[in-house]
């Protein structure tokens, strides 16, 4: 089954946004790492400015979740429309005479086959 170029770029884009997340879930824990010494140092002043570091980083792992929940929305609405589809498809292929019920179950085995194998495709969604 070949993934349309939007899919791809949808993908690619989870991808890297899920990187963006690994680095920054690193960087905050070094900033952490700042803070507890700067607090064992008695230096607040330093405590305060990594701190403050942590939450500029954390707005940012935010507003990256979002994203990355925004676009797995649009793949999921993207598999509902097929989804749709395959539906009106079935119901076309029922009204024929011309399909026999085991050749329906058939050809229903293969529709849920590809389904599974589109989503074992899809990036993961930790």
């Amino acid at each position: 089954m070949a993934l349309s170029e939007e899919q791809v770029a949808r993908r690619a884009l989870a991808i890297r946004i899920k990187q963006q997340l690994t680095e920054l879930s690193k960087e905050m824990q070094k900033w952490q790492g700042y803070v507890e010494l700067a607090k064992k140092q008695n230096r607040p002043d330093m405590s305060s400015q990594a701190e403050q570091r942590i939450a500029e980083l954390t707005e940012r792992a935010r507003a990256l979740w979002k994203q990355r929940d925004e676009l797995l929305t649009e793949e999921r609405f993207a598999e509902l429309e097929i989804d749709d589809e395959l539906a009106a498809l079935k119901r076309q292929v029922q009204k024929d005479d011309g399909v026999t019920d085991a050749e329906f179950e058939e050809i229903d085995d293969e529709l849920e086959r590809l389904k599974r194998q589109a989503e074992s495709d899809r990036p993961p969604a930790d």
